[in-house]
C-alpha cells in the first residue's frame, strides 16, 4: 500500500511539474487554470481555489473555468458558493 501511495504521489508531483513546465512556456489563463488544478490536489482546495479566482477576469466566459471552481468550492463544503448568478445585477 504504501508504495501504491509513493507513486500516486510522484504522479502528482509530475503533473504539476509538466504544468508548471506548460505555463513557462504559454503562460496562458488556460493553462494557468490547469495548473491550478493540479495544484488542488497536491495543496489542498483552498490554494487552488485562490489561483483560480485570480483569472475570473480572463476566463469568465470560459465554462471550465465554472466547472472548476465549481469543483473546488464543493470540496471546500461550500457548494451553496458554486452557483454562477444566471443575470448580472444592473448598476
Amino acid at each position: 500500500m504504501v508504495a501504491a501511495q509513493t507513486r500516486r504521489f510522484g504522479d502528482l508531483d509530475m503533473a504539476e511539474e509538466a504544468a508548471a513546465e506548460a505555463f513557462a512556456t504559454d503562460p496562458s489563463p488556460i493553462i494557468a487554470l490547469n495548473r491550478a488544478i493540479a495544484i488542488a490536489e497536491l495543496d489542498g482546495p483552498e490554494v487552488a481555489l485562490a489561483a483560480v479566482d485570480r483569472l475570473e477576469d480572463k476566463l469568465s466566459g470560459y465554462h471550465a473555468y465554472h466547472a472548476a471552481r465549481a469543483d473546488l468550492l464543493r470540496r471546500l463544503g461550500r457548494s451553496q458558493h458554486s452557483r454562477a448568478p444566471t443575470t448580472k445585477p444592473s448598476s
